[in-house]
């Protein structure tokens, strides 16, 4: 399981709020046992470049704190601070990562920040690689939390009663991190609260704003106390969140409202006088541009409105007023009452990601009735089967690349069982040949399908060769896969309009296509939900695979292994697969499988399987026997499903199928490619739906 690597580079400091609570036959990647013949534009002769030549420079690599979830304590003027830190899997070591701190809100702790927004940040740390770091309050023997001292007058917590400088832990906290672990950037520290941490935040804005990047402030105003002592132009984005129905924090009024309906929590500006001082902190305009967002959700009684001001220099400032919303975090489907009403138009952490990235939170909307698809049924028209059908079909481009596109057949008439179901066909032909036309080449194929009521799509995607692989960068996935999974997102996407199921899918593929399809079913979701591309806002995952003749690994050495080959050369298919040539590999392979070591792993189908897959049901179909030494050697099927040799899974930190417990069938020596069709037409039939 990996993290995906994608651009961003900040820390964010974030106080979480008060009470939140291919059928292609024999086309694979090639073997030891038989080679391809080279194309015309292959060189027959290759020269074999010396590795020392070969090397590029390497950047350092910096310092992280542990993967996953850590313990970070340290003393501060006679009190012992704690924290809770999560560090993603890293993708690349040389690079800085961002840093949330996630401070609890009023009788919190450290893990109820993480859990009141249903762990948002620690998916945003995955996606946009940054560091989360969960600070905690002071909390007295016996009390169920602690309360940041935001500046209120307010009896009954230690933070505010012994008067504790929490602006002054805040800030010694990211110094020491930013000490510690070189791969932290320390130039961009974003502070985000939500009620006594949104205060909180407030506070630290006008006391110690130097340190920070930008500031973010959630169903929180400011108190009256540090308004007086608020001076100095900010010039720092910031953003404010607050819903007009907030029982605590209520819009209009100038205190803040106990559970009970007191107002005995202290004093502060109202909500837009709190707007008003920050504007004029920040020099903005007097008058914002105003945008309504998308009322995805009309049952949640509340609404949206983004409020953008001009302001000078570097400052800005955007409010974001939840009309109808309570003292609750806008899509956290975990607030509870008494509160408020949860806005479920936009996710408070993405519409946070993206003000600081400067991006209106508009973008982020994705209409649920996938109106944001160019194509409708009108776009479909009759086209003739080999099977002596007419069916509706659509040839639909899900990239800008030639090859990225698929045809997509709807059947006349639907399943029996109501919904109907997708089946996805990969093409074969060792990743550097062959297109979706492959499907077409058997009638039983699609028309099979079509006639039992399922949809059918075959798509094509982008070549070795097409795309620069950025060789041994760990995060960056042969584009093969990727296009795959771009191309499933895409017929999720278009599930609504085109009338069949968005849930009940199928791949099938045959070796490459095969590898594929394995690639994306057992990766985690490749879904990204902070993407401007609303594509990209569907998930990867697939209840079951119908593969044939397929490698559920693209590691060389593990290739050998199971073959039993020693000293295994990979053909074309492989080797240009990573961007190097089987020559170059036989003449030094100790120095490829240690380059390209990382690049092989993440390639690798099985590299990727892990507990959360056990439920994908999984057939494999092969031609031969076992022992032919043939990259479409059932063997790969053993290992994959049963873990035969079970040595290799110690060896290489793998699974298997078995394990998991899966729904599994493995055919071996089938004698033709129809019969291994008919095989995968009755598993995904009988077995899947």
């Amino acid at each position: 399981m990996k993290a995906i690597k994608l651009g961003s580079r900040g820390i964010v400091l974030i106080l979480t709020g008060l009470l939140i609570t291919g059928f292609q036959n024999c086309s694979g990647v090639g073997s030891s046992a038989k080679s391809d013949p080279a194309p015309d534009n292959v060189p027959q002769e290759v020269e074999v470049i010396p590795p020392e030549d070969d090397l590029e420079p390497v950047a350092a690599e910096k310092t992280f704190p542990p993967t996953g979830i850590s313990d970070y304590d340290f003393e501060l003027d006679s009190y012992q601070r704690s924290s809770l830190v999560y560090t993603p899997v890293i993708a690349d070591s040389t690079q800085s990562l961002p840093l949330y701190v996630v401070l609890h809100g009023g009788g919190g702790n450290s893990e109820k920040a993480r859990s009141n927004v249903n762990n948002g940040f620690e998916r945003l740390a995955d996606q946009r690689q940054v560091v989360v770091v969960y600070p905690e309050a002071l909390i007295e023997a016996g009390a169920r939390g602690g309360h940041w001292n935001d500046g209120r007058d307010i009896d009954g917590y230690i933070g505010h009663d012994v008067n504790i400088d929490d602006t002054k832990y805040i800030v010694q906290l990211i110094e020491l991190l930013k000490s510690q672990y070189s791969g932290i950037d320390g130039s961009q520290v974003y502070l985000i609260g939500a009620s006594n941490g949104g205060m909180m935040t407030q506070r630290v804005a006008c006391e110690k704003p130097e340190g920070f990047a930008g500031f973010v402030s959630v169903m929180a105003a400011l108190p009256k106390n540090i308004e007086a002592n608020c001076k100095g132009k900010l010039e720092k984005p910031f953003l404010f969140i607050n819903g007009t129905e907030d029982p605590l924090m209520r819009y209009d009024e100038e205190f803040v409202y106990h559970p009970n309906g007191q107002p005995i929590l202290g004093e502060r500006l109202t909500v837009p006088d709190s707007v008003l001082h920050w504007t004029n902190n920040l020099s903005c305009s007097k008058s914002a541009k105003i945008s309504d967002l998308l009322d995805l959700d009309t049952e949640d009684s509340s609404t949206v409105a983004e409020y953008d001001y001009n302001c000078s220099g570097n400052a800005k400032f955007r409010f974001l007023k939840v009309t109808g919303g309570g003292h609750t975090w806008p899509g956290n489907s975990g607030s509870i009452l008494p509160t408020g009403p949860v806005n479920n138009d936009m996710e408070s952490t993405t519409a946070i990601w993206r003000f600081f990235k400067n991006r209106p939170t508009t973008d982020d909307q994705v209409p649920r009735d996938d109106s944001t698809t160019e194509i409708t049924p009108a776009d479909f028209k009759p086209c003739e089967h080999q099977n002596g059908n007419t069916y509706q079909c659509a040839t639909i481009s899900y990239g800008d690349h030639s090859r990225q596109n698929y045809d997509l057949w709807l059947p006349n008439t639907p399943k029996a069982s109501g919904d109907t179901p997708l089946v996805i066909y990969i093409h074969g032909g060792g990743y550097y040949q062959g297109d979706k036309s492959s499907a077409y080449r058997r009638t039983n194929r699609t028309g099979r399908y079509l006639e039992e009521g399922y949809a059918f799509a075959t798509i094509s995607y982008r070549l070795s060769g097409d795309s620069a692989y950025e060789k041994g960068v760990t995060g960056e996935y042969p584009v093969q896969m990727r296009d795959g999974a771009s191309a499933l997102q895409d017929l999720r996407m278009r599930s609504q309009t085109h009338g069949y199921s968005a849930d009940q899918i199928a791949l099938t593929g045959t070796s490459a296509g095969g590898g594929i399809a394995m690639w994306m079913a057992f990766h985690d979701d490749l879904k990204d939900t902070l993407s401007t591309n609303p594509r990209d806002h569907y998930s990867t995952r697939v209840p079951c695979l119908a593969l044939s003749d397929t490698q559920p690994t693209l590691t060389v050495k593990e290739i050998g292994e199971i073959l039993k080959i020693p000293n295994f050369v990979p053909d074309m298919g492989i080797s240009q697969f990573y961007g190097f040539t089987s020559e170059q590999y036989e003449a030094n392979p100790e120095y490829y499988d240690e380059r390209y070591a990382e690049s092989m792993q993440e390639a690798s189908p099985i590299s990727h399987l892990s507990t959360d897959d056990n439920q994908i049901k999984v057939h494999l179909s092969y031609l031969m026997d076992y022992n032919t030494q043939d990259i479409h050697s059932p063997e790969f099927g053993d290992h994959l499903i049963n873990g035969e040799p079970a040595s290799l899974l110690a060896k290489y930190n793998r699974i298997s199928l078995k394990d998991l417990g899966n729904i599994t069938e493995l055919k071996v020596n089938q004698g033709s490619v129809t019969t291994n069709a008919q095989n995968i037409f009755g598993f995904i039939n009988q077995t899947c739906f």
